[in-house]
């Protein structure tokens, strides 16, 4: 089947401190309900980010600089957080969505680029940190408004700086409009269901989809390889996905089996789906649309396409050439699907070939390129290296039965010599003496026969 079947930096950018409230957010929370206890309040480390060369200051009330070298070690996140059991029921997209927006605002406000951030999913999330807020190594901190007087010493002798704050009621009100909008039906849905763990106690996500075939496994594996998809707590940055049903039916089974955790499926399935998790009361919501075309798009340049226009253009040509194909054809002025049938074209005019695959018109300009200057035609080009290519065959041919020959003539020359020191070999053998000294004693070479001979006196 086509497609699929199946640090150095700081040690604790991140500090999440545990969010003070609970309950199952996925039906959705009243209108009413104060959400800036939630609020996340960003810390800023001077002392820890300048271990790193980052130097953050204050510059005016509420302002602070952030001077960032162009190179430098990747700033990674790696809090030293405990599961807080009584986020267990709350919607996991929530805190997945704040903490998510914390660190782009964090980009957004210190210029790091993203490059210089590795976030580890096991450090947000439903993993939060508890107890008092200690800033250690770490970069920067994340606190709620509701544990902010456990930093306000900190905050008031200059060891932390307030950066910005991150609304929770915004994230809860843009994760609810997501999530009433209807998906496009030209698009595929990423279902996410709460975070598990795995052996080791680190939150995990298995990314799972239905079985597919060439469009349809492009959209799935260009879903399965989004840069936002690895960000997601519990799930790894991967090219291929941890479980694949057969239809529906099959993936729902895995997830019920614990398989799955995050699903990939078009709008009609991840209705039926919904419905059938609600039924069965597992928490399900949907994540994410994504349209089909920047999904094949994102398929394509992790297959190593340069561009999507490259990507569409290969689509059009069966059997569909490889990335490394279309570099060369673009080479020979050849980029679009019209400039690749005047060449299919001129190529048949010409006679020298009626097939318009890739492979067949690459050779065609190819030895169009080569004749050009001695004004000679592509058929004359590939009919002079037919020739040369026949004269190298005939040549290698004569070679090899010379060489089997010369073989067969050594081996029929070692027969007599061959026996005799056989002979010698049994002789020595039956009195039981030691063969080399014993052979030599009677003329015959023990190594030599040892190398080219077998016991029965037949050369090797």
């Amino acid at each position: 089947m086509l497609g699929y079947r199946a640090a150095l930096g700081l040690a604790g950018l991140l500090l999440i401190a545990p969010l003070p409230f609970s309950g199952a957010l996925a039906d959705g929370a009243p209108k009413s309900q104060d959400m800036s206890p939630a609020d996340v309040i960003i810390l800023a480390n001077p002392q820890a980010l300048q271990s790193s060369g980052i130097t953050a200051a204050r510059t005016a009330p509420g302002s602070i600089s952030f001077t960032v070298p162009t190179k430098g070690p990747i700033i990674r996140a790696a809090s030293k957080a405990l599961p807080a059991p009584s986020y267990a029921k709350i919607d996991p997209d929530i805190l997945s969505r704040l903490s998510e927006k914390s660190l782009a605002t964090i980009m957004r406000y210190s210029g790091l680029p993203r490059e210089r951030l590795q976030l580890d999913p096991s450090d947000i999330g439903l993993v939060l940190s508890t107890g008092q807020v200690d800033p250690g190594n770490a970069g920067f901190i994340l606190v709620t408004r509701a544990s902010l007087p456990q930093a306000q010493g900190l905050i008031d002798t200059g060891k932390l700086l307030k950066v910005t704050e991150v609304s929770a009621a915004d994230t809860l009100a843009a994760l609810k409009t997501s999530r009433s909008a209807q998906p496009p039906e030209d698009s595929l849905v990423g279902i996410i269901l709460p975070v598990i763990q795995n052996e080791s106690g680190q939150p995990l996500r298995k990314v799972c989809a239905i079985a597919a075939e060439g469009e349809a496994a492009w959209w799935s594996l260009g879903y399965r390889r989004l840069p936002a998809l690895a960000q997601v707590p519990g799930i790894q940055a991967s090219k291929t996905f941890e479980g694949v049903g057969d239809d529906l039916a099959g993936l729902y089974q895995l997830v019920r089996q614990g398989e799955c955790q995050f699903l990939i499926v078009t709008p009609d399935q991840a209705r039926a789906l919904l419905s059938a998790l609600g039924r069965d009361g597992i928490q399900a919501s949907i994540w994410g649309a994504v349209p089909k075309s920047r999904l094949a798009s994102n398929w394509a340049l992790t297959e190593g396409y340069r561009t999507a226009e490259s990507f569409e253009f290969a689509r059009q040509i069966n059997p569909m050439p490889s990335p490394r194909r279309l570099e060369l054809l673009a080479s020979l002025g050849v980029s679009t699907i019209g400039e690749f049938n005047a060449a299919a074209d001129r190529m048949a005019q010409l006679k020298y070939g009626i097939s318009r695959t890739s492979e067949l018109v690459l050779q065609f300009l190819q030895d169009e390129a080569k004749g050009r200057p001695n004004r000679l035609t592509p058929t004359q080009i590939r009919q002079a290296r037919e020739l040369v290519k026949a004269e190298e065959d005939r040549q290698a041919a004569a070679r090899e039965r010379a060489e089997t020959q010369a073989r067969a003539a050594r081996r029929l020359s070692l027969i007599p010599k061959c026996q005799a020191a056989a002979t010698a070999w049994r002789n020595c053998t039956a009195l039981r003496s030691e063969p080399s000294r014993c052979m030599s004693a009677r003329g015959e070479d023990f190594s030599w026969f040892a190398i080219n001979c077998v016991p029965d006196g037949s050369p090797r």
